[in-house]
């Protein structure tokens, strides 16, 4: 319909047709009467389907009790409210609002009902639940104690293990006091901060240390003021234990700041000239514009070598880059390539390279000097993008659409028409030719001379748009209404040299308008039970002049105050306010707009607005539609706090924290995790991003196994080790399940650098394991001390008792007195021995240095043990280089002790062949040696022979007198004069013992 000639019947026809909302009738039968024509689009069917049918088809099924306690409600009270779903015919639901209302439909009552699309809403707040609980899981999954509080009262709404772990309290804390709890206090704390941090303007987070007095741990706190899930401010707590950094405080450093620009002009290219050796391949940077820092985000350092350019390159650009580069490197040394930087603040950026080179020998160098420019073509290739798709998007809106679409240039008079637009009229592509003198002929003649007049007043006064309804003639001789939208294009001289637009058939909708306007009293009752606020005012001294029942209710105006007041008095910007108005009487349609006005007792109230310019009563008026958004607005804002909230804990954190949804796109990051993963992987993550497409197969492959692990319901806690500088780095992989009613819609993920942790839980293993294996040692010595003390004891206790015999012969006497002797002398030398591992073991055995005559101190160690050799049957042979006397600087009661274990512990172990020892002269070294023929040692036994506590006879499974002490105090001693000890064993075939000792001072020969 035209601008400003709308009757008063059409009036009460555009309210039930434009309504964005669905309306229907239906009877007491709950069949359907009539469906608007925005309700049926919504819902997907054609009216021919639904009219006549169950209310069932369209709309959710109700059970018989449901359908009575509706049907009672409108007949006690006219009206009843309630949600429902509609069936839309593809088979998806559309969740709505009903109101139902009782009015009079041709006569007889039956039920209008206004259906509202909620599901925005609903969509808002499942987000907002949805956020709500991966707030919570975050909050629990922090490093810290973390726990919420009421300001006023004090009372913990939310506290996360941690703080039950560390202060050891009860679980059940939910409620109260954080004073009691934290502190163990009967009133606030002296240095309570929520004076603090509720008068910060800025909200930022309150930074401050102190020690608790129930655990005696010092914590650093990060206090702010967040709004809880019941809209109320609350105060928000992470305190970090601090108290072995106490002493070195750590200044947190900002990793999210971008490179500093250092460039000195603003410009989109980079002039350079390059040395090029094409034997090596090597390029020096000549000359570069400063520029290039700019262009490809490298530091100033980095412009004069030419591989640094080429740093932040697209991984899928590099090998192109490259072999490009190469290939290039012969005649005619021309260079031209195109490729892409991922700049690290400007994102990805594509750029042109030209450059020809001259070549010629210098020397016995073969150069080019090679002489370009780098140039941003990233506007060029995306306005050549952004036309492509827009050219794509003009096909298949044009194939898609149900316009007919039209396109007619006048400069050389041609004309396009659609398929659809030749399909509307009944006829095939080919049927219809491309003139305009086709829509001419199509006209209907009541209304030919009137559009051609209507065509030629818009192409000498063009507007915004040119809007006209008119009648086109079909293939089957009847007429179709058409409306028809287009827009012109004008020169630099304001003519229309193009004009393009579409063809709706609304036929159909003709026809209603004319059943709709017979039918003028059925629905003059849309204007007052309309769920939406409706106004009609003067567009010129803004004066209501009508207002509907859900009006009044929503501003909280009567009718009376309403209608001849000023929409100014509850507009919070009128200026505003006037300039839309202007632009609808311009336009006769203002539509979509999101305004805030007032209600009568001063609150907020904010609308979706749809103006219409009309005819009300012989005068042009503004029909304005207002939708009231309040409760969308407040759960919208509520999701924009809840995730800045959530941000801001998140940034607190010195872990790793993200996000992802089920097809492992980014949901929240924090810069921890953001710049520690541009630092591995040089990309710099935001929301929307999939994490696995930036990390190799392998890494890849192994996230996505752990995220289906926890998409199927299971939490994943898993340890990675990485390598930096050769050291060992561990970190501790938390994953939950983000949960929204029965389904898992996502995973949080937080990774904790716990590399101390590790290695001092790998460092209390190891001394472990050496506490219990001394233990064990020293039990299995403390058994053999007892066995070794026992039978010497036994021994002289046994004799003694014998010598107190009074008929004994001074024979017997004398080999009694013998045997009391030697038992005597091996518990000494057992003493001896415990004494001497006493003192190595507490640090306290001294080394006595003097000249020590090395052939002389062997020499007796030769006599002392060749008669006890003979008795055994073996060959005890001593081995020295020929240089007569060898004085050295040591021990020698050390050196003799040495050798007397090693030699002894040969002839224990020797049952035929030899013995040798002796030295030899190495550097400033003197390599001793003790080698026998005995029994020899198994390797895997060897490395026990040493050890403290273990008998050498017991490694080898023979049981021998002794108590196994000799060996580790032989290792002992040669370790206190400097030296090191080994021995080289094959079973059966002999053992060889070698210790080697620096010689201190001059030798003396």
């Amino acid at each position: 319909m035209g601008k400003g000639r709308h009757t008063e019947d059409e009036l009460y026809h555009f309210l039930f047709n434009t309504s964005s909302d669905i309306l229907a009738i239906q009877n007491f039968h709950h069949e359907i009467l009539d469906v608007n024509e925005e309700g049926l689009k919504k819902i997907g069917y054609q009216a021919s389907e639904v009219l006549g049918q169950p209310i069932s088809k369209i709309q959710k099924k109700y059970s018989l009790e449901e359908l009575e306690g509706i049907t009672q409600k409108l007949m006690e009270k006219g009206e009843a409210k309630f949600e429902s779903l509609f069936l839309c015919k593809d088979g998806s639901e559309l969740p709505v609002e009903v109101i139902a209302k009782v009015i009079a439909y041709k006569g007889a009552k039956a039920v209008y009902t206004q259906s509202r699309d909620v599901s925005e809403l609903k969509e808002s707040q499942q987000k907002l639940a949805l956020q709500q609980q991966a707030s919570l899981k975050i909050f629990s999954a922090l490093d810290g104690i973390v726990y919420v509080s009421d300001p006023f009262s004090f009372e913990i709404l939310f506290a996360n293990q941690e703080l039950i772990d560390s202060l050891g309290v009860e679980q059940s804390i939910i409620g109260k006091k954080c004073y009691q709890v934290m502190q163990g206090l009967d009133s606030p704390c002296s240095f309570c901060t929520n004076p603090i941090i509720f008068n910060n303007k800025k909200n930022d987070s309150y930074v401050w240390e102190f020690q608790n007095k129930q655990n005696n741990h010092w914590y650093r706190c990060y206090d702010r003021v967040i709004e809880w899930f019941n809209g109320k401010n609350v105060r928000l707590e992470l305190a970090v234990d601090i108290t072995e950094e106490k002493e070195r405080r750590l200044q947190i450093e900002d990793l999210n700041l971008h490179l500093k620009s250092i460039v000195d002009s603003p410009k989109d290219y980079a002039l350079f000239r390059l040395k090029i050796d094409l034997q090596t391949n090597n390029a020096e940077v000549l000359m570069i514009s400063d520029s290039i820092i700019h262009l490809f985000g490298i530091s100033p350092q980095e412009k004069n070598t030419f591989a640094s350019w080429f740093e932040n390159v697209h991984p899928k650009d590099i090998k192109t880059v490259f072999r490009e580069i190469y290939r290039n490197l012969k005649p005619p040394f021309k260079h031209q390539m195109k490729f892409r930087i991922v700049h690290p603040e400007r994102g990805i950026r594509y750029f042109k390279l030209e450059a020809t080179g001259i070549a010629y020998r210098q020397e016995a160098e073969l150069l080019e000097y090679s002489n370009g420019f780098i140039i941003d073509i990233t506007d060029s290739v995306l306005a050549t993008q952004a036309l492509k798709e827009s050219e794509e998007r003009y096909q298949l809106a044009t194939a898609a659409s149900e316009s007919g679409i039209w396109d007619w240039k006048l400069k050389d008079n041609s004309v396009f028409y659609s398929d659809q637009w030749k399909g509307l009229l009944g006829y095939q592509a080919h049927e219809l030719g491309n003139e305009f003198s086709t829509w001419e002929d199509l006209l209907h003649p009541d209304d030919k001379e009137r559009m051609i007049n209507t065509v030629q007043a818009f192409l000498e006064k063009p507007k915004n748009f040119f809007i006209e309804e008119f009648r086109m003639k079909h293939k089957d001789e009847t007429y179709r209404w058409i409306h028809n939208k287009a827009a012109a294009v004008l020169d630099k001289n304001a003519n229309v040299i193009r004009m393009f637009g579409a063809h709706t058939d609304i036929t159909k909708e003709k026809k209603t308008i004319d059943h709709l306007i017979k039918s003028k009293e059925d629905y003059k009752q849309l204007f007052e039970q309309a769920h939406d606020a409706i106004l009609t005012f003067n567009p010129e001294d803004e004066v209501i002049l009508e207002a509907n029942k859900a009006a009044c209710e929503v501003y909280g105006y009567s009718y009376q105050e309403f209608v001849g007041s000023s929409i100014t008095n509850f507009s919070k910007n009128p200026k505003k306010g006037k300039l839309r108005i202007d632009q609808t009487q311009k336009d006769g349609v203002y539509t979509n707009f999101e305004t805030t006005q007032y209600h009568k007792d001063g609150r907020e109230l904010h609308f979706e607005i749809n103006a219409s310019l009309i005819n009300y009563q012989g005068n042009k008026a503004i029909l304005s539609i207002n939708r009231n958004i309040t409760e969308r607005k407040k759960v919208e804002l509520a999701l924009i706090d809840s995730e800045a909230n959530l941000m801001s804990v998140l940034e607190s954190s010195q872990d790793a924290i993200w996000s992802v949804d089920r097809e492992f796109k980014l949901l929240t990051i924090n810069s921890k995790f953001r710049n520690e993963f541009h630092y591995n992987y040089g990309v710099k993550l935001n929301k929307g991003n999939c994490i696995l497409d930036f990390v190799s197969k392998e890494t890849a492959d192994l996230w996505k196994s752990r995220y289906l692990r926890v998409f199927s319901g299971e939490s994943v806690v898993e340890i990675d080790q990485f390598e930096i500088d050769h050291k060992p780095y561990y970190f501790e992989i938390t994953i939950n399940p983000i949960v929204y009613g029965q389904h898992i819609s996502g995973a949080s993920v937080v990774s904790k650098d716990v590399s101390e942790r590790e290695r001092t839980q790998q460092l209390l293993l190891i001394a472990k394991n050496q506490a219990e294996e001394n233990n064990r040692m020293k039990s299995y010595f403390l058994a053999n001390m007892s066995h070794e003390i026992r039978t010497p004891m036994n021994g002289i206790m046994g004799f003694a008792d014998l010598l107190k015999e009074e008929d004994l012969s001074e024979k017997e006497k004398g080999l009694y007195i013998s045997v009391i002797e030697r038992s005597g002398g091996k518990m000494l030398r057992l003493i001896n021995n415990i004494i001497d591992i006493s003192r190595i073991e507490s640090g306290q055995m001294n080394v006595d240095y003097s000249e020590v005559n090395v052939n002389e101190l062997l020499y007796f160690q030769y006599a002392f043990f060749s008669p006890e050799a003979e008795r055994n049957g073996l060959e005890l042979k001593l081995e020295t280089p020929n240089i007569g006397e060898l004085n050295i600087w040591s021990d020698s009661t050390k050196i003799a002790d040495i050798f007397t274990n090693l030699i002894k512990n040969s002839i224990k172990y020797t049952k035929e062949g030899q013995i040798s020892f002796g030295y030899s002269i190495l550097g400033k070294t003197i390599k001793f040696f003790v080698k026998d023929t005995g029994i020899g040692i198994s390797e895997p036994k060897q490395k026990l022979i040493f050890e403290r506590f273990v008998q050498a006879e017991k490694v080898d499974n023979k049981v021998t007198e002794g108590a196994g002490l000799g060996l580790s105090i032989t290792k002992a001693y040669v370790e206190l004069l400097g030296g090191s000890i080994e021995l080289k064993s094959c079973k059966h075939k002999g053992t060889e013992f070698i210790f080697t000792l620096p010689i201190k001072g001059k030798l003396k020969n």
